[in-house]
């Protein structure tokens, strides 16, 4: 099979899908790591070693999930906002929301290992911050987002997650948006709605259930990258009913179950793309699955191009029979 350069659905980004350099879940094998022993400041009984919970949800034996604030954080919500602007050197103050999720008092169960109930708390923890954070004049964007593992970028192995408020919209969002936009100019339709049809009967289907449908998308930037999109018209977090967040929680499990059965313990960066708070364009929001499994170099950074060993057609095809 020859390679193939393929354009992403809605960014003028391109992923060459290198099937000569195939390879197979087996050739993947993350980089074995001896977490050092140390005293973990997540881990119940070490809430002196954070800063204070924000909100937590109680479970038979103490708190089940807690909101705290990075210790260290990105954005900070005491800095007063102000602009220096000379039209070159253009900044201004990082204000803003930095905060951690902790997901359970369990210090090594890994997300896959949790039941869709324990994952839909988790999805109503996002939810609540989200709503929180939104009112805050000084925020436009509220970026949720998850590292797995320390090829992932993650510095403690308890498992967390992270939302960060921005008061700008990130340039990935932005082009993302007015792509969709002129899509819906030009054709009068939907971009997602025809992702959604469209890949639900492709041989890029993974996973579906009645809100939500998960699939390796066309121009997949590495391997086994996958998307969880809603099918309904939903902009962000905030407009997820119900039973759309156990159907998402059920799908990122199913996933994530069917990941890690092809490589155990499978590094991955996930993150939640949404539409930023002011919008008034249709959207779909989606949660996308990206694998640590091969090195961004120099074509990579140097073009903003990628280079993918495993197609998105196979990537499913292994995931579908896991």
């Amino acid at each position: 099979m020859v390679n193939e350069i393929r354009k992403d659905y809605l960014l003028e980004r391109y992923s060459i899908i290198a099937t000569n350099r195939l390879k197979r879940p087996k050739d993947f094998r993350p980089v074995k790591t001896k977490e050092k022993k140390i005293k973990c400041p997540f881990c119940p009984g070490n809430e002196d070693m954070t800063p204070p919970t924000i909100f937590k949800i109680n479970g038979k034996r103490g708190w089940d999930i807690r909101v705290i604030e990075n210790k260290f954080p990105a954005l900070s919500k005491k800095a007063n906002y102000k602009k220096k602007l000379d039209g070159f050197t253009n900044c201004f103050t990082g204000v803003g929301h930095h905060e951690v999720v902790v997901e359970s008092p369990s210090h090594s169960k890994r997300l896959d290992q949790f039941s869709v109930k324990k994952i839909k708390q988790i999805i109503d923890v996002y939810q609540q911050r989200f709503v929180v954070l939104s009112k805050d004049k000084n925020v436009r964007f509220v970026a949720i987002f998850r590292n797995h593992g320390k090829a992932a970028g993650n510095s403690l192995s308890h498992p967390h997650s992270q939302i960060i408020a921005t008061p700008f919209v990130p340039e990935l969002i932005a082009r993302e948006m007015n792509a969709s936009s002129k899509y819906r100019r030009r054709n009068r339709k939907c971009i997602f709605c025809d992702i959604v049809k469209k890949e639900r009967k492709s041989k890029r289907f993974v996973y579906e259930n009645k809100s939500f449908l998960a699939m390796c998308p066309f121009a997949s930037i590495v391997p086994y990258e996958t998307w969880i999109i809603t099918k309904r018209h939903v902009k962000n977090i905030a407009g997820l009913k119900e039973q759309e967040k156990t159907d998402l929680a059920d799908a990122l499990r199913a996933v994530l179950v069917k990941m890690n059965k092809q490589i155990t313990n499978i590094p991955y960066n996930y993150y939640i793309h949404q539409a930023p708070l002011d919008s008034k364009n249709n959207y779909h929001m989606h949660l996308e699955i990206l694998p640590v499994l091969t090195v961004w170099a120099g074509f990579e950074k140097c073009t903003g191009a990628y280079i993918n060993p495993v197609s998105p057609e196979i990537a499913a095809k292994e995931l579908r029979s896991a």
